[in-house]
C-alpha cells in the first residue's frame, strides 16, 4: 500500500492532487510516504509565490502531515532514511517553513528535530544529500553550528563524489 501511494504522489500533478491525497490517507502515510509528499508538495508549487506558498504552507492538509512528520522525528530516526531527511529538509526550505512555521497543535518545531536527527546520522548521507540539507538550513535561516561541524566532517570526501554545482552549493551555505 505505501508503494502504491508513492506511486499516486509522484504522478500527481497539481498541488491540488496532492493535498487531496493527503488529506484523504495522510494519517497512514509510511515515513517514505511523508517524505515524498513535501517534496512533491515543494515542486509542485515551485512557480507559486508570496502569499500563495504560505497559504498552502498554513493548509489543513500539510500542517497535519508536517504534524506527523515532526512526531515520527520526535521519537529518534523513526523511519526516515538518510535521503528522506536530506528530502525533507530540502522541501520545507523550498516550501518557506521557517522557524515557527510548522508548529503543529504544540508539537516541537520541524527544524530542530531535522537538525537532530541529521546529525545523528551525518556519516550516512551521500555528498548530494550534504550539499542539499545545508543548502535547506541556510536557505531556511536555520543556524545550526552543530550540524554544519558534522557536515563539514563528513564532506571532507573526494571531489568526484560532488555533482558539479555540489561543492558551490555547500560553500554557499557556509556562507549564508
Amino acid at each position: 500500500r505505501s508503494k502504491s501511494t508513492n506511486d499516486e504522489l509522484v504522478r500527481a500533478a497539481s498541488t491540488e492532487e496532492i493535498l487531496r491525497i493527503v488529506g484523504a490517507r495522510g494519517s497512514s502515510f509510511s515515513a517514505i510516504n511523508e517524505a515524498t509528499a513535501l517534496t512533491r508538495l515543494a515542486r509542485a508549487s515551485r512557480p507559486a509565490l508570496g502569499s500563495r506558498r504560505t497559504a498552502l504552507a498554513q493548509s489543513s492538509q500539510v500542517r497535519a502531515l508536517l504534524g506527523r512528520v515532526e512526531q515520527r522525528l520526535g521519537l529518534g530516526q523513526g523511519g526516515y532514511a538518510p535521503r528522506a531527511l536530506a528530502n525533507l529538509a530540502h522541501a520545507a526550505a523550498k516550501l518557506r517553513l521557517g522557524s515557527g512555521a510548522c508548529r503543529a497543535g504544540g508539537a516541537p518545531e520541524l527544524w530542530p528535530l531535522l537538525r537532530a536527527r541529521i546529525v545523528e546520522r551525518a556519516d550516512e548521507f551521500n555528498s548530494q544529500d550534504l550539499a542539499n540539507i545545508a543548502w535547506a538550513f541556510a536557505t531556511a535561516g536555520e543556524r545550526a553550528a552543530d550540524l554544519f561541524s558534522a557536515i563539514a566532517r563528513t564532506a571532507e570526501r573526494p571531489l568526484d563524489e560532488f555533482t558539479p554545482q555540489g561543492p558551490a552549493t555547500t560553500a554557499w551555505a557556509f556562507a549564508t
